[in-house]
């Protein structure tokens, strides 16, 4: 009963554990190089894209801290901002980055802009609210977000309606409110210039992946209560079949050894859990335009493997 309570342990943190994509480690360092060499010329957007790519194709938290450094330099600093707070999330508070990130964290708050979207009251339920490109759902709308500085651009979309777009600049540290609504109903079988029938905006993929490691990291907390709970109740095994001296039968000993292995794989899945739970969370709220590249994010011992060099 152990060793088959062990394998599908082992199977459950396989599924939590598992990683979408395989890194390519040689054409990450590739990538990276340019990006560096990129950043040596100031050529910000340039730096960028290869620090985006390569950190798709081998996250580490010295690539993140790069993109960083680059989306600060050109003055997206809600990414910037992102960034930096996944990599305080995935170092210990012993590593001396964690403490470069912090501070840097610290900083950039105080000049964050928000912005905060709300449908009119009485909007029609269809209507598809997007900005820069990127749908807010129910859960984004009447919620303050932070965002990156400069030109905003809500369109509202509802069938039957014409398209109602708003443009504006948000300034650093600004904190805006916009009630918005489609605009004005069409005869019946109209459709909006440039729309077809049941066009919506491309769904935004980063938020999807917010939700999904954020959903992983719900099942990793779950599994670390069931199995804090097998401990406690191995622990009670223990207690009736050992003594003061800790000298123990078989079924105490079998329980010392399975007490210990639900412990570990407890411990683990909250810590790991909890991390998932926090990064799926910023994805969501802090999805930027499609133009922005998204770099992933895997939590997981290859993370912790970095080529950061400022």
């Amino acid at each position: 009963m152990v060793n088959k309570s062990r394998s599908l342990l082992a199977g459950a943190l396989c599924l939590l554990f598992a990683s979408p994509a395989y890194a390519d480690s040689a054409s990450a360092e590739a990538l990276f190089r340019a990006g560096r060499d990129a950043a040596k010329n100031q050529d910000w957007p340039a730096a960028c894209r290869n620090f985006h790519e390569s950190n798709r194709l081998d996250p580490a938290p010295g690539t993140q801290l790069n993109i960083a450094d680059c989306e600060e330099k050109q003055g997206h600093i809600a990414t910037a901002w992102t960034f930096y707070k996944q990599v305080a999330e995935q170092l210990a508070e012993s590593d001396e980055r964690r403490t470069f990130a912090s501070g840097k964290i610290n900083a950039l708050e105080p000049r964050l802009p928000y912005l905060k979207i709300s449908l009119a009251p009485g909007a029609d339920k269809a209507s598809v609210v997007t900005r820069n490109g990127v749908e807010l759902r129910s859960a984004s709308l009447r919620l303050a977000l932070p965002v990156d500085p400069g030109k905003q651009e809500i369109v509202v979309r509802a069938p039957g309606h014409e398209v109602s777009r708003l443009e504006f600049e948000l300034k650093e540290g600004e904190r805006r409110e916009e009630v918005v609504q489609p605009g004005k109903a069409l005869p019946p079988g109209e459709t909006a210039p440039g729309e077809t029938p049941g066009t919506k905006p491309e769904p935004n993929t980063t938020r999807t992946v917010g939700w999904v490691v954020g959903g992983v990291g719900v099942a990793g907390i779950a599994l670390g209560a069931v199995t804090g709970a097998f401990t406690l109740q191995k622990k009670s095994v223990v207690n009736r079949n050992c003594d003061a001296d800790k000298r123990c039968n078989q079924e105490g000993l079998d329980a010392v050894d399975s007490g210990k292995t639900f412990g570990t794989i407890s411990g683990v899945s909250f810590a790991v859990g909890a991390a998932l739970v926090a990064t799926g969370t910023v994805l969501v709220l802090t999805s930027d335009n499609k133009e922005r590249p998204v770099s992933s994010l895997r939590v997981g011992p290859t993370s912790l493997q970095y080529n950061y060099a400022f």
